[in-house]
């Protein structure tokens, strides 16, 4: 099993019913799936992250790059 970080859109009702698209970054999980697309995403969106400013802008680019895949659906999931 692998992941990277994809893009998901997801709509969020809010007060009065009122709903919203969302673009978040998110983590996606593949499997042994031939399609290649992933089995599944982390429920919450997930923030950059290093133990030093270096693993902090690795992380950062490896985010940049869920921009050059296609944007998933949440609910798809």
């Amino acid at each position: 099993m692998h992941w990277n970080y994809r893009v998901v859109h997801s709509k969020i009702t809010g007060s009065g019913d009122r709903v919203a698209d969302s673009f978040a970054i998110h983590e996606a999980f593949y499997g042994s799936t031939e399609d290649g697309r992933p089995h599944s995403v982390t429920v919450n969106p997930i923030a950059p992250f290093g133990e030093n400013a270096q693993e902090l802008q690795k992380d950062l680019e490896r985010m940049q790059k869920a921009f050059e895949k296609p944007i998933l659906e949440y609910d798809d999931f």
